[in-house]
This record gives structure tokens, C-alpha cells and sequence, in this order.
């Protein structure tokens, strides 16, 4: 059986969660994106459609947190108090962090639904797109594409369709026409992949200057600007943004680990869910990169999964194939 790529292009999602982490914020964590998959199987399977998803990847085109800033650079969210109580007056604020953002998604699929003619393969990528549009997305809202469209007639990337097409694995000439055919639309954006080896390098680096560094301290100091003073300047209080590592690296989530056995279904009070068993978890966290898809080498760099790991108390994310690191950024 062989596989295939769905593409479902731009879509724009409204009040999708900004806050990742407790740490990190700015789009939404990578989990999330796996969850709205595992969503998508599973809504196939109840409906009678045989369909296998392998992977995910995420471009996003344009991304607006609800946020305002102050005079000294600080960003504060934009905080509402709705919906109204039952009594109808108004609730407590609650913090959250909300975007705007549209992006594109990229899946890997296998599975007899798949396997027919071009014109079944783009009813099935229709009704895809359907499930979709009726799902949350990071607990954001998916906006129809007709209203888009209509508020968009001058941008020709919105009048893109969703579509299914077969991997052509087996035919290197074949192939590089699918994945240079990709990367035109998914232009213009950026993918966002799994970069550990620069936090891994960065700790090395760390460790020249300051033997007891630990991956924590690389990870913070890959998650700001560091300014460093330098004596040898002939200008007084000269504080130079210290350069660092090539590429648009961001720090963020991929997985939990437990911190707790697993708690039966509605042993917990207030629980969200009473039929499913719980158990309490803390975020893990790494680097990750924001790459455009031109320097994409294959579909599958952009794509993540789940790690497969014996171990039942950690879940963490990985990509189908780790993206090579060079020297060339944007």
C-alpha cells in the first residue's frame, strides 16, 4: 500500500492557544497539531474510511498573538471576561494567551480510501478539509474558506484546494518534481522542525567558557538575546548582541513526561474529561527552528510523529527524518 501527502493549505484559525509552556509562547505547541491528526483517524474511522496517518508538519504563513506592548518592549495579553455567567453578569478574568494565524498543514497517509482515481482522491481531500474546518484547532476556531476567499480575491495562494497525491518514492526524477512542486505551495512560510543538534552543539559551546554548563543553561540561552559587554570597544558602555547560532531557533514544547501513575476515569473532582483515566504530566521541552520550505531536501524533514518508546510515561514528539543542518539562513 502505498503512501501519500494531503495537503490542507491555508487555513485561518482564530483564538488558537499562543501559550505553549509554562515557558514558552508564540504559536501553538507541536502536541497539539498530533492531537488534531489522531482526531482526524479517528473521525475517519467512525465514518467507514480506511485511512492510516504517519505524520504531520505545520507551514505557517502569518501568525498575529493578541497581545500589546508597552512603551518598554514588554508584551501583555489581550484579556476578555466572556463568555457571560448563567446569571448574566461578567466572569472573572481568566489569563490566556490567544492568535490569529494561518498556516498550512501536510500529512502523511496510507490506506485503501486513497488508493483510487485523481477525482476520488480530491473528494476524499474535500471531505478531509470538511472534517477539519469542524474540529478546534489548538483550541482555535477554523474560519470557512468561502468568507477567506471572498475578502482575499487578489491573493492567488488563497484559491488553493486541498488535494491528495501519491508519494512518488520510487522515482527519484518523479519525486523532486512532487517536492519542488510542494515548496511552491507552501510558499510564502515557514516550517516549523526539530532542531536537538543545535541544543546539543550549544551545550558543547557552553562548555569551552563554563565547564559545569548544563542542557538547561543552553536552553535558556538559545531562548533570548544575550548582550555582552565588551572592555575592547573604543566607544564607553558598548553592549554588543552576542551572535548566535545560525538559523531561526525558538524554543518550545515536544511531549510530557508523568509525574504521576495513571488516576482511574472520575477519581479526580472538576476533571475535564470523566471517562477517560488521567494522570498528571510536565511539559518537555527543546529547540526547534523555523525554516522556509525551499531548503527543504524531502516532504518528510517537516513531518512529525510520535516516538515510538516503550517507556509508558513519556510521550515525545520526533521528525520523520532529521532536516541537515548548513549554513544557509533566512
Amino acid at each position: 500500500m502505498s503512501e501519500h501527502i494531503l495537503i490542507l493549505p491555508h487555513l485561518h484559525i482564530q483564538n488558537a492557544n499562543a501559550i505553549s509552556s509554562p515557558l514558552t509562547w508564540g504559536f501553538p505547541a507541536m502536541t497539539a497539531f498530533i492531537g488534531l491528526m489522531h482526531a482526524l483517524e479517528r473521525q475517519c474511522a467512525q465514518d467507514g474510511i480506511a485511512l492510516c496517518f504517519h505524520g504531520i508538519g505545520v507551514v505557517c504563513h502569518e501568525a498575529k498573538p493578541q497581545t500589546s506592548r508597552s512603551s518598554f518592549g514588554q508584551h501583555s495579553f489581550l484579556l476578555t471576561r466572556n463568555p457571560l455567567k448563567n446569571d448574566g453578569k461578567t466572569a472573572a478574568i481568566v489569563e490566556e494567551g490567544r492568535m490569529h494565524v494561518e498556516l498550512s498543514l501536510v500529512l502523511m497517509l496510507s490506506g485503501n480510501a486513497s488508493e483510487g482515481t485523481q477525482e476520488e482522491r480530491m473528494a476524499l481531500a474535500k471531505q478531509l478539509d470538511d472534517y477539519v474546518h469542524r474540529m478546534r484547532i489548538a483550541g482555535g476556531s477554523v474560519l470557512p474558506r468561502e468568507n477567506i476567499r471572498s475578502e482575499n480575491l487578489r491573493r492567488p495562494h488563497h484559491h488553493q484546494v486541498p488535494h491528495i497525491e501519491p508519494l512518488a518514492l520510487e522515482d527519484d526524477a518523479q519525486y523532486t518534481k512532487q517536492l519542488n512542486r510542494l515548496k511552491r505551495r507552501l510558499l510564502p512560510g515557514f516550517a516549523l522542525i526539530l532542531r536537538e543538534d543545535a541544543l546539543a552543539q550549544h551545550k558543547n559551546a557552553l562548555q569551552e567558557a563554563q565547564p559545569d554548563a548544563s542542557l538547561l543553561d543552553a536552553w535558556l540561552d538559545l531562548s533570548r538575546f544575550n548582550y555582552r559587554y565588551d572592555a575592547d570597544a573604543a566607544e564607553k558602555q558598548h553592549w554588543p548582541l552576542v551572535r548566535r547560532p545560525s538559523g531561526w531557533l525558538v524554543p518550545i514544547p515536544i511531549g510530557y513526561c508523568a509525574l504521576s501513575d495513571e488516576i482511574p476515569a472520575n477519581a479526580i473532582a472538576n476533571a475535564r474529561d470523566p471517562y477517560t483515566p488521567l494522570r498528571f504530566v510536565e511539559p518537555l521541552l527543546s529547540i526547534g527552528e523555523w525554516r522556509s520550505p525551499h531548503r527543504l531536501q524531502c516532504i518528510e524533514e517537516m513531518l512529525w510523529r510520535i516516538k515510538p518508546n516503550s517507556d509508558e510515561r513519556l510521550f515525545l514528539l520526533e521528525m520523520l527524518v532529521q532536516a541537515p543542518v548548513d549554513g544557509d539562513v533566512i
